[in-house]
């Protein structure tokens, strides 16, 4: 087996662990852009992809963050700012422990890096564009007080920042010391701002955890309301939305014709036969100089 095949074989079993819990308590998922994208076109991963996602409507979602950590037993963890303080990020990942997965944009970063797949909530998007360009803009902030209290959780600190990015988080330093800022209280108010419009009846829902690129992954509510299906994914089955043509040519256009892209974790480092710990634990130096030399970049979520 190579190393792609290794990849595929520990995505594809997160996914059917994910599944398997999701059923196990009665949660309602579903693969997601380009995974149901490769579900379609391919029955499996996309050939040149990395990666898995899926996504819940919100209540799902709020019921998976406060499942007892005993639901996702070792290897496999459940990775949230709520069990993982140095992880900086607006959503979820399920990750298998026994293996590698390390984003160079977060290699400095103390948390658990191993191999893993994206859970998104699918969120209620206001019908007034004002409104939703303002909840993006507070969710915008959070995400940012999130990755200053993962540098300070996760040992990274003032590294790698630029002079007026240094000022804000020595600024913010003494509210995450004391504990006025946590990342349990940045992450809620998260929450809370993305699904603040959840009891309106808007036209439209998306995941603006996902992306504040919002418009590519913002859709209809009827497609995603018409109900789910079973669809064969490498050797398992999962579960997809019924009107996924409409969802895939909203995402992708032609979407059966395929078209390279990179990957949306950038620069990434795998290796399915050794546990994260042992490879940081080799080549952390090695780690946090290619993190270096990647920052300057925007703070994403």
């Amino acid at each position: 087996m190579d190393d792609k095949e290794k990849l595929f074989a520990v995505l594809t079993d997160l996914l059917a662990q994910f599944d398997k819990v999701c059923k196990e308590n009665n949660l309602t998922y579903s693969i997601f852009a380009g995974t149901l994208l490769g579900a379609v076109r391919h029955k499996g991963i996309i050939p040149w992809d990395d990666d898995v996602d899926v996504v819940m409507p919100r209540k799902d979602y709020e019921r998976l963050l406060q499942l007892p950590q005993t639901a996702f037993r070792f290897p496999y963890f459940l990775q949230s700012p709520l069990t993982d303080k140095g992880f900086q990020k607006g959503f979820v990942r399920l990750r298998n422990s026994n293996t590698t997965e390390i984003s160079i944009i977060d290699a400095a970063f103390d948390c658990n890096h191993g191999a893993f797949i994206d859970v998104f909530p699918m969120d209620a998007v206001p019908d007034d564009e004002t409104v939703f360009k303002k909840q993006i803009r507070e969710l915008s902030r959070q995400v940012k007080l999130l990755h200053f209290a993962g540098r300070y959780n996760g040992g990274v600190g003032s590294l790698g920042l630029d002079r007026k990015k240094k000022m804000v988080y020595f600024c913010l330093l003494p509210f995450y010391k004391t504990g006025i800022l946590t990342t349990e209280k940045i992450f809620n108010k998260y929450n809370k701002i993305a699904s603040r419009y959840e009891s309106d009846n808007t036209r439209r829902v998306g995941t603006i955890c996902f992306s504040f690129e919002w418009e590519r992954f913002i859709y209809e509510r009827k497609d995603y309301e018409s109900g789910y299906m079973d669809l064969p994914f490498e050797n398992i089955v999962v579960k997809a939305p019924k009107n996924y043509d409409a969802i895939l040519t909203k995402s992708y256009k032609d979407y059966m014709t395929p078209v390279k892209a990179p990957s949306c974790h950038g620069e990434t480092i795998f290796d399915m036969d050794t546990p994260y710990k042992e490879y940081i634990k080799v080549n952390k130096d090695k780690l946090v100089s290619r993190w270096l030399s990647k920052r300057g970049g925007t703070v994403n979520g």
